[in-house]
């Protein structure tokens, strides 16, 4: 599977979610200065479309709204310094959908919150391109949905000892499906601080991960990956004082380890389902970075229900 569509399934994407909003559609910078203005006129039900540009502002988006670059990842949103990029509130609507669409999100510093930052458990976050922001690259977290959320299609990137993805209130459910998650060199790749919470990690791959953490401040909490190819990585776990490591279930991945180490490094709660393999998964040579996989990849039709694993 491609990260994403060719120019006709983008445009056809974008009319679809543009034009099953039951709202109005508010676009920037034609009808208001800014992502922000239009964010305070925008009601439930609205959708705020963005053309290319790089905006320096911290995008505050409640429940309800919709946040969409006209072409993909051409609004380039780089926050003001000193919030989160992106921020979703709860709102007085907090069980209403929050949805970010094909923008370039990127921390305009090295060290400093959240790039996407959200306190609704219906946020999605889709087919958008998250960079780090400066040449030491630490940012924590990268994509912090305390409640929950979905982050599918996404390209993250850049990002050096970082936390990628973090939830933090009990019972907070998040789906990170079909991601290419790049030069993730040595950070907490899942982390959850609420009880009871749980993690889906879906058809992404991983790329030159030196190690990727799974923590916990939480009892119990569990992640389940299925379909993933993890290259040139390890996979480590821990859990923080009092707390255990995260329990693990494994099924359908391809793991291609550094010689360092066991690569369920400190996973004393996994488990092995059915269907992984260890090896190289065996990627084009493609300087587009696409990750497309070779014919001859083990990972081909070799995932769950036959799927193809990684993204």
């Amino acid at each position: 599977m491609r990260l994403f569509g060719g120019t006709g399934i983008v445009a056809a994407a974008l009319a679809t979610i543009v034009g099953s909003a039951a709202g109005t559609t508010l676009e920037v910078p034609q009808e208001y200065p800014t992502i922000t203005a239009a964010l305070a006129a925008a009601g439930v039900g609205d959708t705020v479309l963005v053309d290319d540009g790089i905006y320096f502002e911290t995008a505050r988006i409640e429940p309800g709204r919709t946040v969409i670059s006209r072409n993909l990842h051409g609004a380039d949103i780089r926050g003001n310094g000193g919030n989160a990029v992106v921020f979703v509130g709860s709102g007085q609507t907090s069980d209403a959908p929050a949805t970010i669409s094909r923008v370039l999100v990127q921390s305009a510093t090295s060290w400093g919150p959240a790039v996407i930052q959200s306190e609704n458990p219906n946020t999605l976050v889709e087919d958008c391109l998250v960079l780090g922001g400066g040449p030491i690259e630490n940012v924590l977290p990268v994509v912090w949905l305390e409640s929950g959320g979905i982050v599918r299609r996404c390209h993250v990137d850049g990002l050096r000892q970082s936390t990628m993805f973090q939830s933090t209130d009990p019972g907070a459910y998040m789906l990170i499906e079909d991601c290419l998650l790049g030069e993730f060199v040595f950070g907490i790749g899942i982390q959850a601080f609420g009880d009871s919470s749980y993690t889906e990690f879906r058809n992404n791959t991983v790329d030159r991960a030196y190690s990727f953490l799974c923590s916990s401040f939480s009892r119990p909490y569990q992640v389940h990956f299925v379909n993933n190819i993890f290259w040139h990585h390890n996979l480590q776990c821990y859990g923080f004082g009092e707390y255990i490591s995260p329990e693990l279930l494994l099924s359908y991945n391809c793991f291609e380890p550094l010689d360092l180490w066991d690569p369920f490094y400190n996973c004393p709660e996994y488990i092995r389902g059915p269907g992984n393999i260890e090896g190289d998964p065996a990627f084009c040579d493609d300087p587009g970075r696409q990750w497309w996989l070779d014919p001859d990849s083990p990972c081909i039709g070799t995932g769950e229900n036959g799927e193809d694993m990684g993204v």
